[in-house]
């Protein structure tokens, strides 16, 4: 979870016998690396790694199988090592690695189109075959290792791992929570056995630290061989999708493998279009950008890039909140679908929550039914309402209604920002003639000014029961969590 290496005997299955065959979904880690293959890997790499973090293009760890160049352009993939069999190098003899890349940056060959096509791929083989065709792979602790190179060795920012293991091991845990403490994703697939046990859980997608997906089908709805449990973060396409096999050639599979590729590809695109993004901020921008469908998040990948590259219409370059409505328009917390912001619009009390939960991330709540009878079951604001309750930010104007539709106060927004940033001390004195001492919102009034997200609107009035306008409480965000 952010919030599958398979320890099993059959891993993640392709659409048919045949495909599988060529494009060669690897299998269990049968064995355990060796220092002296861990040794190789770094002394080979060495003079990469002191630059390999800051050099362009944004580089993906493809911890797999490898990949092939018959199929994956080499101008995108960039030095790897094989940990399994280093003698033969990373081309993919299974075919795995290569359907997974070929989804991340393409393949022309194969007429796939990849979603970063300028992304450099570094492929980390884990498992591959012998010279009788048989397949080998490696254990955790050897997929550890490889977790520890993509960021020391590669400097790689994002890491897929299109397999997983149902035991969970405190070396692999370790290895993703020291990826993610340097700043790296790590994307990892939820799992195939949604026909049989589909809440069971996989490492690493299980793990805190680590984005984990499972697959949709072409129309958003859950696809029935994906896990289902909790740990799963983020759905993406995983069912009926065209790959590239090793020659080359064009084949359909299914597997959250590659919706976990999907999702590497949009971080990977996003990242390289705002490289000043943190992993947090690139993880919030994929979870806001999200589609609510049956209570999941659904990620669409077009729609996610176009949101968070979309200009408004009616913002111009210089107004006083211009700065903060692109800001709330590249991190996916405002989204519209005429192109327009209304920047002078009332703010909604729908709205305000919605633009509080995308702020916070679009974290996961515990509470998964709102209990107000005018905010509709599974859909997008009702994830925003049960963390708005959750955090304390509201609850809600009576026992029975949240009013969505109710317009927010200045008064209002301030106190549902401060609740939602955990009721910050105020410093210095906000003395508003009309803010009274005493009243509800006093603390909220007095945090926003001492924090610089408000100064009032003049003569020295605050106008607590003034409409909060969009252009203001977009503004509030954006110096509450970049001041």
């Amino acid at each position: 979870m952010r919030r599958f290496l398979v320890l099993l005997i059959t891993l993640m299955l392709l659409a048919s016998a045949a495909q599988a065959a060529e494009a060669g979904e690897p299998r269990a880690f049968a064995g355990e690396s060796t220092d002296a293959a861990r040794t190789e890997a770094r002394t080979e790499t060495a003079a990469q790694s002191e630059t390999a973090a800051e050099t362009a293009p944004l580089r993906v760890a493809v911890i797999d199988s490898g990949i092939s160049t018959g199929a994956v352009s080499a101008e995108r993939i960039a030095a790897g090592y094989n940990y399994i069999r280093p003698q033969d190098g990373t081309e993919d003899k299974l075919g795995h690695g290569t359907a997974v890349a070929a989804i991340i940056a393409g393949s022309e060959k194969a007429r796939v189109t990849g979603i970063c096509p300028t992304a450099a791929l570094v492929p980390l083989v884990y498992c591959s075959a012998d010279e009788d065709a048989r397949e080998v792979s490696g254990g955790t602790a050897m997929t550890a290792q490889t977790v520890y190179d993509a960021v020391d060795v590669y400097g790689c920012r994002i890491i897929n791992i299109s397999s997983g293991t149902a035991a969970d091991s405190k070396t692999l845990r370790d290895a993703v929570d020291y990826a993610a403490s340097r700043g790296a994703l790590v994307v990892a697939s939820a799992g195939n056995a949604g026909r049989t046990d589909p809440d069971a859980v996989y490492y690493p997608g299980g793990y805190e630290s680590v984005l984990c997906v499972g697959a949709c089908n072409a129309d958003g709805s859950l696809a029935d061989f994906t896990q289902r449990g909790e740990t799963v973060d983020l759905l993406a396409r995983g069912a009926d999708l065209r790959l590239a096999s090793i020659r080359g050639t064009r084949i359909r599979g299914e597997g959250t493998s590659f919706a976990a590729a999907v999702v590497s590809g949009t971080a990977a695109q996003l990242w390289t279009l705002h490289p000043e993004w943190t992993a947090d901020e690139v993880c919030a921008a994929l979870f806001n950008t999200a589609q609510a469908v049956d209570g999941w998040r659904v990620l669409d990948p077009q729609r996610t890039l176009a949101v968070c590259t979309a200009a408004f219409s009616d913002v111009s370059e210089g107004a006083w909140y211009s700065d903060a409505v692109r800001w709330a328009a590249e991190h996916g917390i405002a989204q519209s679908g005429t192109g327009r912001f209304a920047p002078d619009a009332p703010c909604t009390r729908a709205e305000m929550v919605t633009f509080l939960y995308r702020a916070a991330g679009s974290p996961k709540t515990a509470r998964t039914e709102n209990g107000f009878a005018d905010v509709s079951a599974g859909g997008a604001l009702e994830r925003a309402v049960c963390w708005a309750v959750e955090r304390g930010v509201t609850n809600g104007t009576d026992a029975a209604h949240f009013s969505p539709d109710e317009t927010c106060t200045r008064a209002q927004a301030a106190a549902f920002l401060h609740r939602a940033l955990g009721l910050p001390e105020g410093q210095g004195d906000a003395a508003f003639s009309d803010v009274r001492a005493g009243a509800w919102y006093a603390e909220a009034v007095r945090w926003a000014v001492g924090a610089g997200v408000t100064n009032g609107v003049g003569e020295g009035r605050f106008a607590p029961d003034a409409p909060c306008t969009r252009a203001q409480i977009v503004t509030f965000l954006w110096r509450s969590y970049n001041g």
